[in-house]
């Protein structure tokens, strides 16, 4: 009878310690609102219209998951079509654009799931090199894209996506548009990282 009541007076002190070691729910938390939960780096491959011919974009993007619905990083892509030369004394028709890189990932932990994603930033287009001088422009850009992706493994995930690149160049002569490198974008990534 006495480990009876001695049992029992030990589990009733104990028990409010136990309830208390677990922190309070409070109105201000300490947590930061936004937490990095993840990384990732995915080389692209795409097709794209520039300047009313057919475009290739092979890029690299990477970023940072927060909360494991935001993304923000970085990306680059090069730009070529059928006509792209890449020699000492002939380059044409080539070029490169990058920038900030954000993402909003919808349902990330389900098999399948859709992300939406941006990219704004510059990019230069190199028409015809003359004497090692580009006759080239430059460009601002915004590239909004909706992509649906696949989770493969717990580090490798499989993407497509089709988006439209706005761009604003700089009016050179009538015959060109500010928006020569404005185009419909579809792009497929194969995403590596810890999610």
């Amino acid at each position: 009878m006495l480990k009876l009541a001695l049992v029992s007076l030990l589990t009733l002190t104990l028990a409010p310690a136990a309830a208390f070691a677990e922190a309070p729910q409070t109105l201000v938390q300490n947590e930061l609102p936004l937490r990095a939960t993840g990384w990732y780096i995915a080389p692209t491959a795409g097709f794209t219209s520039l300047k009313g011919d057919l475009g290739y974009v092979p890029g690299l993007r990477g970023a940072v998951m927060l909360n494991e619905r935001f993304g923000a990083g970085l990306a680059v892509n090069f730009l070529g079509t059928g006509n792209t030369r890449l020699g000492d004394h002939d380059v044409r028709e080539v070029g490169a654009y990058g920038g900030a890189y954000l993402q909003y990932v919808l349902r990330s932990t389900d098999v399948v799931h859709a992300y939406l994603d941006a990219t704004l930033g510059r990019g230069g287009w190199c028409q015809q090199s003359v004497h090692d001088d580009c006759d080239g422009r430059s460009f601002a850009l915004v590239e909004p894209t909706v992509n649906v992706e696949v989770n493969i493994t717990r580090n490798l995930r499989l993407a497509v996506g089709v988006g439209y690149r706005l761009s604003i160049a700089e009016k050179q002569n009538a015959a060109q548009s500010r928006t020569d490198f404005s185009g419909v974008v579809a792009r497929t990534s194969v995403v590596l990282g810890a999610f």
